[in-house]
């Protein structure tokens, strides 16, 4: 089984021209056919017309300038000659020693599971010691493309990992916030607004909630978060921080809401 089948979302490695090096288990399943039938193609030719030329006209571009991009929403070509509507993410690293994209495409009614089971697999493949070097750097490609902000507190409320989208959300890098208490992360305003929303996670109920912060740039963002329990038997290790930013929603929202209302 190749590490890429342990993540549960759908993934691909090209290179730097966007030939297919290797694809998961779960990209099969929501395209069809067999690893080898898809080895040696474009990435292109997962994509419907419209979602192909956005990938030629602006997501190489920016990709090959910037080495990431975050949650573009395309269309893939999926079982069936059924278009799915997925959010694409992909981060710059290596595979086989050589340049590569790791392309993670999630479908969008998916999208909270796969990222808590990605952290959980990630785990799992750390504690039995599978392969640990190449393992992680996998998951940390994937998870770090991720452009949620992705975090595991234990029941210490101490991090146990972070995603590179978390920790730069508060200017520091994914290996600083392991083993830091959430107090001093979040600094005391802001563990007093979260502590009911901690505490009612690690008694294992699902929180999810919505609130404006401002970033390090001063700027106000409007953050949906989901806290989920992670249940072993039946007691709680920690739990999963899942944080998306949901500024442009909101604008487009109101923007909606106030031309229903001057039409």
């Amino acid at each position: 089984m190749s590490l890429l089948d342990q993540l549960p979302c759908a993934v691909v490695v090209t290179n730097e021209a966007g030939l297919l090096l290797d694809v998961n288990a779960a990209l099969l399943a929501l395209t069809g056919g067999g690893r080898q039938d898809h080895i040696g193609r474009w990435i292109d030719e997962l994509l419907p017309p419209a979602s192909r030329i956005f990938l030629q006209t602006h997501i190489w571009p920016t990709l090959l300038r910037d080495g990431q991009i975050s949650e573009i929403h395309l269309q893939v070509n999926g079982l069936d000659r059924n278009r799915v509507p997925v959010l694409l993410s992909s981060r710059r690293g290596e595979f086989q020693s050589a340049p590569a994209f790791f392309w993670s495409l999630v479908s969008t009614y998916q999208r909270h599971r796969f990222e808590a089971e990605l952290i959980e697999q990630r785990n799992l493949a750390e504690s039995a010691g599978l392969a640990l070097g190449e393992s992680q750097r996998f998951m940390r490609a994937i998870t770090d493309a991720i452009p949620s902000m992705v975090a595991y507190w234990g029941k210490d409320r101490r991090c146990r990992f972070a995603n590179y989208a978390y920790a730069q959300w508060y200017g520091r890098q994914p290996h600083e916030l392991v083993g830091m208490a959430l107090e001093e992360l979040l600094g005391e305003r802001m563990v007093q607004s979260d502590e009911e929303y901690a505490q009612a996670a690690l008694q294992g109920q699902v929180q999810h909630f919505e609130r404006a912060v401002t970033n390090l740039d001063g700027r106000t963002r409007h953050m949906s978060a989901h806290y989920m329990p992670d249940f072993v038997g039946g007691d709680v290790l920690g739990f999963f921080v899942n944080i998306s930013d949901v500024t442009e929603l909101k604008r487009t929202q109101l923007a909606l809401e106030d031309a229903l209302r001057k039409g």
